[in-house]
């Protein structure tokens, strides 16, 4: 009986709470859903990971969540770092959405008539460019 009432106490009082949630936790939560769509989420390590805001309504952000990923396959090898990209949504009050998480083909990626793999035609490249990138390209 101790036990619930001690459960109830805290429910109750973090029930009165506000969630706050930065772009940084955000990012956080969407690298944990980026895992689980791996074989061997525990063997998960990233690098530069970012999201490219597309808009706000509200105090939601929608945008993508963008980085590099390296985890082991199902023979225990690291596949070495394969970008990936998911739709993200957020907002400062506590919900947090990582949708459609696709990850790049790697060595095996067949490369379309233009040279680039359809990853990073449609996926990198229309999702994942940082707006400094694109103010990089068009001075060269």
């Amino acid at each position: 009986m101790r036990k619930f009432l001690v459960a109830g106490i805290a429910a109750v009082a973090l029930a009165g709470c506000e969630i706050s949630i930065s772009e940084g936790t955000a990012i956080e939560k969407g690298q944990e859903m980026v895992t689980s769509a791996l074989k061997d989420p525990g063997s998960a390590l990233f690098d530069d990971v970012f999201m490219v805001e597309e808009q706000a309504i509200g105090e939601t952000r929608y945008g993508y969540l963008c980085g590099s990923v390296n985890a082991k396959n199902s023979m225990g090898g690291r596949t070495g770092f394969r970008r990936f990209a998911a739709n993200f949504n957020y907002s400062p009050a506590g919900h947090i959405e990582v949708g459609d998480i696709q990850l790049e083909e790697g060595v095996l990626a067949k490369p379309g008539p233009d040279g680039i793999s359809y990853f990073d035609s449609y996926y990198w490249t229309k999702r994942c460019q940082r707006s400094t990138d694109s103010a990089d390209s068009t001075s060269r």
